[in-house]
């Protein structure tokens, strides 16, 4: 577990491939950037298919769509996917209008 005052970050592995990132609190710049280079070690340590569960943020501005973008940008590269729980309806909104 990764965490700081702002947010904490949470992974669960299921198996060498699949991974499940829990965040919980708000995601401002910092902690974008934290997630941003989480996302990218899971990545490049193999896994492909990665679920980020939003339940538990509740603030978020355009560093987090930055970030998920990205990383559903990158993850069909290692013929993966990134998948998105827990959203919102404000994130989804958000998210829609990227």
């Amino acid at each position: 577990m990764e965490g700081s005052a702002e947010l904490t970050i949470t992974t669960v592995r299921g198996g060498a491939e699949y991974v499940r990132v829990i965040l919980q609190g708000p995601i401002d710049n910092h902690g974008a950037q934290r997630l941003r280079n989480k996302l990218g070690a899971l990545l490049d340590t193999g896994a492909r298919y990665l679920t980020v569960d939003l339940t538990d943020v509740n603030c978020c501005d355009e560093d987090l769509l930055d970030v998920l973008s990205w990383a559903a940008g990158l993850a069909p590269s290692q013929q993966g996917w990134l998948a998105l729980t827990g959203v919102n309806h404000h994130i989804r909104f958000r998210f829609a209008a990227q």
